[in-house]
């Protein structure tokens, strides 16, 4: 459970809306009453507010990401892409042998009945 409310509330939104909650209590005792639910259904949009704020600087595609990468990794993705290119070559092969194949087998089928036909 308090997984599921840790994923919900952030404990700077939660701060703030206990301090807006005793500031009211203070200031307007009479309001407090009509203002608290209010305060407790906006914590969880709030709460997705900061976190798409604090967030926004982690989008990957600043510099700083992209100097993080070696050497060795960019080789092992080049590697990898050729890897991947000799298997789609190879698969392209094994479709078109399989695809000539497949057209070939059908028209001898198809031949042996006429035939047959044709002797009898």
């Amino acid at each position: 459970m308090k997984s599921a409310l840790g994923m919900c509330f952030n404990w700077k939104v939660l701060v703030g809306l206990g301090v807006a909650a005793v500031g009211i209590l203070l200031i307007a005792p009479s309001a407090a009453l009509a203002v608290l639910p209010l305060l407790l259904l906006a914590a969880c949009p709030l709460s997705m507010v900061v976190m798409m704020f604090a967030m926004r600087g982690h989008s990957g595609g600043g510099e700083s990401c992209r100097h993080t990468e070696g050497d060795a990794s960019i080789e092992a993705k080049r590697a990898r892409l050729a890897a991947l290119r000799d298997e789609g070559q190879r698969l392209e092969l094994e479709l078109s042998a399989s695809t000539v194949a497949n057209t070939e087998e059908p028209l001898a089928s198809t031949a042996s009945p006429s035939a047959s036909r044709i002797a009898s």
